[in-house]
């Protein structure tokens, strides 16, 4: 369990960043530096030894301090951000010095003391033309990988409507790669950071799963397709999973796009993606949380979502013998979206609309499926 980090600690941890880049500035000083800081009712007294090529933190008092500085800890703290003007602070008496302000200054008032003697140009991964608009020009996926998240694998909905959109793919001759992850082992990220952190993004799971076979088919797909039904109102725990594995795609540093913050990518390249998933309610506000969380994964992953398919009431479609014809006119919209999304990178709004037609009034929809599942569970029937 983490513990609150001690004033004494966070000393530490700023002494040990100023001392990075006092050392790549090579002032080349020496002297002491005494603190008698103050938090809630705490004295603190530390002391920096400073060297021509080292600041070294030290509790208690320093022998012949250089400079001494007397404050409430949280001022200090203003005064090293610069939120707090040493001016300001020494004349409201937030700040009180006695002995050599110059070297205080010189040791302490280090500029970006967080980007010192760093080179991050190897890193730069800016968001590309590919990125900003995939269809200019648009250039046709050659493999295609699907990863089908449904823990039923092939016995679920999700596959059920996925084969009619995968016919249409293979119609045009894209090569088609489908992954069922129910039935492959992919353990769970720990959340150690040894991939971020390491140069080759290397996990402490490599060779003790399936994880790096299906990384490698993604890695060499230029469309994925993320299949999966809605559990909960998100993805499966599953995929979920997967994607937590993914980050060792990253560097651990941060860029910005836009108001977003991401990874600079290790493995730079033009993919696409797109989802697929399915539910059993009716209409298309379940879906809410899964549209918005894969608009962030397409910006954190720097790969654009060029195509989305929400087919709700799904279990109502296929089991109602009247909305049989709706049913085949669905299952037609999905063989063209597949054909489409290869030829143009987007699935034309009427195909989307016969995928996502409206099967029922919801009064006439909650009577059905009511009465559907009320006989499954007098019967004791767990599949449907």
């Amino acid at each position: 369990m983490k513990a609150m980090p001690e004033p004494f600690q966070t000393m530490e941890l700023l002494i040990h960043y100023t001392n990075d880049a006092y050392t790549f500035s090579k002032l080349g000083l020496e002297g002491v530096i005494q603190f008698h800081l103050t938090h809630r009712d705490t004295i603190i007294d530390c002391f920096v030894d400073v060297t021509k090529d080292v600041l070294t933190l030290h509790e208690g008092i320093g022998i012949n301090p250089t400079v001494t500085l007397k404050a409430e800890f949280y001022n200090f703290l203003n005064l090293a951000s610069g939120k707090l003007n040493p001016v300001v602070g020494v004349l409201t008496r937030k700040l009180r010095f006695s002995g050599d302000i110059g070297f205080f200054k010189k040791v302490m008032q280090q500029k970006d003391i967080f980007v010192a003697g760093l080179n991050l140009e190897k890193y730069n991964d800016p968001m590309s033309n590919f990125e900003k608009n995939p269809h200019n020009p648009w250039i046709e996926p050659k493999s295609v990988l699907i990863i089908n998240g449904s823990p039923r694998a092939k016995n679920g909905y999700t596959d059920f409507y996925l084969q009619p959109f995968i016919q249409g793919l293979e119609k045009v001759g894209v090569e088609v790669d489908i992954v069922y992850l129910d039935k492959l082992k992919v353990k769970s990220c720990t959340g150690c950071l040894t991939c971020l952190m390491g140069a080759s993004g290397d996990c402490i799971h490599d060779g003790k799963d399936d994880f790096e076979l299906l990384y490698e088919k993604q890695l060499n797909a230029d469309l994925i397709v993320y299949a999966f039904p809605l559990y909960m109102d998100g993805m499966p725990a599953i995929l979920k999973n997967y994607f937590d594995r993914t980050v060792r795609s990253d560097y651990a540093l941060m860029i910005e796009k836009g108001s977003h913050f991401r990874h600079p990518r290790r493995n730079i390249k033009n993919q696409a993606m797109m989802v697929f998933s399915v539910c059993g309610y009716i209409g298309e506000t379940n879906f809410k949380a899964v549209k918005e969380h894969f608009k962030q994964l397409s910006i954190n992953k720097h790969i654009p979502l060029i195509g989305e398919i929400y087919r709700s009431g799904c279990i109502y479609l296929y089991n109602n013998p009247l909305v049989y014809e709706k049913l085949n006119e669905v299952i037609d919209a999905l063989k063209h979206a597949g054909q489409e999304i290869i030829a143009n990178g987007k699935i034309r709004s009427i195909t989307k609309k016969n995928i996502e037609q409206n099967i029922a009034k919801r009064s006439v929809f909650i009577k059905i499926a009511n009465y559907f599942f009320y006989k499954k569970m007098l019967n004791n029937e767990k599949s449907f």
